[in-house]
């Protein structure tokens, strides 16, 4: 197969106007139907390499690649250069932990962390200094790349080496360093390492200013997917990894970031027909490169089937198109109260996988660093995340995905800390569903982030958004448990933080049942990571939970404030031992 052209027939080509949806000049239209682009004349093109069976991997691991700078670690100093052997120090640490697939994202899937030939490094720096100013810097990873580096083959490779699965994680819409006080526009700010030509010259593929009303302000920069180019500019680097590379997996994130197209622009199911013609192309892609064996393809989505339709996911249709995996996600915060269950029912044979972070809880700024991590945040204990991992399974769920992960360590604002090593030992039992309802178990409803959004978010059933409770007035909370083997046996501990120090004002009920206030309220089971819990005790109101009082499925919990203010209620746990 002849390899593919360079973008730069696009990139050099000038601005194109606003054109009627999914319209297209002659031109382009005779660049995408014709050489290397075309790559499936007709579906006998395709080599049959249908895998019998579910994907054979239980643990994945997610590595977005720019940990390995921006966090100090065992292997990187603070100010250390980049270097090769800390792409492979990565992927040991994973392979450590017992995970079955490690997923590296290379960058965010705009410039090519990669030696590529459709979009290549030195051509893309001699324009970008001409674009932007001669004094303009490639960046630790495109630098790396120019000195010929290749972060895709060291990481694939070591992965090959430690005998586990070796994807690539393509991020299809990033929007990170195009936000803020970062212009991609701007000489000043842009990035050479995420700011293609491609992307500059044609500032008509983006949202701009007018978005939704519910959707971040960064969005506008992203490009929408209505467009045959966009979507051919994304394909283009996809191809080149899927020939180029030998790896075992493909998934496509949807997460970074999930906006994709304007609802009041197009309908549903043309955003659905788009979305599952783009899937069913890279699995074509992937048959026709596979090398002899079959590559699986996974898709990162929202755990929320409320946001689909602006995405245009369509669970069937994306399984029907050959997705075998799909890695649920709840964004940057991992929770416990998802669409779990209806996604299992409507994907027939494929595995689905239940996504943690490092975090259960994002707070408040800690910091005035101009910086974007200097927002505080809770640790993962092991009890959330083994709790977590066996409400997945209970539900159906085939395995369980790890994502930023690694940011246990050191990074953004120093007041965030005190840090620590990730607890990579945590890992190892999350491919066992008999061990994880063994266990003790850390129930919890966090502060979220409404992203993408949830057309359906209720401020009171399911979760804290923050949740302000009002006077005297009972605030309803929804928790969705599975018993351990043997069922709850010991009292538990039922607690709920909020930003007001409070003094036993909190009174809870627990499906109808007044519950007695505890003395105990701190963290009932150990938790080695201090850093952003409960402040002072008084911000935290704890009460005894009789094992008897629960039950399997849906559990009511009801708060009442007896204050004269209103409480803002953060973060929501019950522990069970």
């Amino acid at each position: 197969m002849k390899k593919p052209q360079s973008l730069h027939l696009f990139a050099h080509s000038a601005p194109l106007s606003r054109r009627r949806f999914l319209g297209a000049t002659a031109a382009t239209a005779a660049l995408l139907s014709s050489g290397p682009l075309r790559l499936f004349a007709n579906q006998a093109d395709v080599k049959n390499t249908s895998a019998p069976g579910k994907a054979p991997y239980r643990v994945l691991y997610g590595n977005d690649c720019t940990n390995l700078l921006s966090c100090t670690s065992p292997w990187h100093k603070r100010g250390e250069p980049l270097a090769a052997s800390m792409f492979t120090a990565a992927v040991d640490e994973s392979a450590d932990a017992g995970v079955h697939a490690h997923l590296f994202q290379p960058g965010l899937c705009w410039v090519p962390w990669w030696p590529s030939k459709v979009l290549p490094a030195d051509q893309h720096m001699r324009w970008f200094r001409k674009q932007f100013g001669q004094q303009a810097k490639a960046g630790s990873y495109l630098g790396f790349v120019l000195n010929g580096g290749d972060p895709v083959k060291l990481t694939l490779d070591r992965c090959k080496e430690r005998g586990i699965g070796a994807f690539i994680s393509f991020r299809l819409n990033d929007a990170h360093n195009k936000n803020g006080r970062i212009n991609p526009d701007n000489p000043k700010t842009a990035r050479a390492d995420c700011t293609p030509q491609f992307y500059t010259d044609n500032p008509q593929y983006r949202f701009g200013s007018l978005i939704p009303a519910d959707w971040p302000n960064y969005a506008r920069f992203l490009q929408d997917w209505r467009y045959d180019e966009v979507r051919e500019f994304k394909f283009r680097l996809i191809e080149e990894l899927c020939v180029n590379y030998d790896l075992d997996g493909l998934e496509l994130d949807f997460m970074r970031h999930p906006y994709f197209f304007n609802p009041d622009e197009t309908t549903t199911d043309q955003r659905k027909t788009i979305m599952t013609q783009f899937v069913a192309r890279v699995r074509q892609l992937l048959d026709k490169t596979a090398r002899g064996k079959h590559r699986w393809l996974s898709v990162r989505i929202p755990a929320f089937l409320d946001t689909y339709d602006n995405i245009g996911i369509d669970l069937g249709a994306f399984e029907k198109a050959g997705v075998d995996m799909f890695n649920i996600s709840t964004w940057y915060v991992f929770e416990q109260m998802t669409d779990a269950e209806a996604i299992r029912t409507q994907i027939q044979n494929a595995a689905v996988y239940h996504e943690l972070t490092n975090t259960p809880y994002t707070g408040k700024t800690v910091s005035a660093q101009r910086a974007s991590d200097n927002y505080s945040y809770r640790r993962a204990t092991d009890a959330q995340l083994h709790t977590t991992a066996h409400l997945a399974y209970e539900r159906g769920f085939d395995g369980i995905s790890l994502f930023n992960f690694v940011y246990y360590r050191e990074h953004g604002a120093k007041e965030r800390g005190p840090f620590s090593e990730p607890p990579f030992d945590s890992l190892k039992p999350l491919h066992d569903p008999q061990w994880l309802a063994s266990q003790p178990q850390e129930y919890f409803l966090p502060v979220t982030w409404n992203e993408p959004p949830r057309k359906n978010r209720q401020m009171g059933d399911l979760k804290l958004y923050p949740k302000i409770l009002k006077p005297n007035t009972p605030c309803a909370f929804t928790l969705d448990l599975r018993p351990p083997q043997g069922g709850w046996q010991k009292t538990g501990l039922l607690r709920m933080q909020t930003e007001q120090i409070l003094d036993g004002t909190l009174k809870a009920t627990l499906n109808g049942k007044p519950l007695a206030p505890s003395a105990h309220k701190g963290e009932l089971f150990p938790n080695p990571h201090p850093a952003q819990l409960t402040g002072p005790d008084e911000a935290a109101q704890a009460w005894d939970v009789p094992p008897g009082l629960l039950k399997k499925g849906e559990n009511s919990v009801e708060i009442t404030a007896h204050t004269q203010e209103e409480v803002t209620g953060v973060f929501l746990d019950l522990s069970m031992p």
